[in-house]
């Protein structure tokens, strides 16, 4: 079964409204991002293993924006691009305060243990770190 995200961009420019719906779903044969711009347009981009993003959905937007007019491609990659970075912080901070909250709720004992974990160098590192201290607290 698959998991499905979705995220909204918009842009204006010269007086003109554009909006691109990104889905990412994580499916049995890899990961699918779609991007549907506000005309109905529909551009897909499928992954066997996960690569590398600036952000989520910068290579399926990167696809998408080349079907407009270099000087709307290029404005709209530049506003677009500040509001995806903007989301990817978001959700940095957000898992960054989650980590906090469940290491300040662990005791000496237990904080002492995840001091030892190795390095997080992934989101879903951090996800699993995130779930051990839990586990940990309950048991405390």
């Amino acid at each position: 079964m698959a998991t499905t995200t979705a995220t909204t961009f918009t842009a204006e420019i010269c007086g003109k409204s554009y909006t691109f719906t990104c889905t990412a779903s994580n499916t049995g044969r890899g990961l699918v991002h779609v991007c549907k711009d506000g005309d109905g347009r529909t551009t897909r981009k499928v992954w066997e293993g996960r690569t590398w993003e600036n952000f989520e959905f910068s290579s399926v937007l990167q696809r998408a924006f080349k079907k407009y007019p270099l000087e709307v491609r290029t404005a709209l990659e530049m506003k677009i691009l500040v509001q995806a970075r903007q989301a990817e912080e978001k959700k940095a901070d957000d898992l960054m305060a989650e980590f906090q909250t469940a290491y300040n709720g662990l005791s000496d004992r237990n904080k002492e243990v995840m001091r030892s974990y190795p390095l997080l160098n992934t989101p879903e590192d951090a996800h699993r770190c995130i779930g051990f201290m839990k586990l940990l607290a309950l048991f405390q």
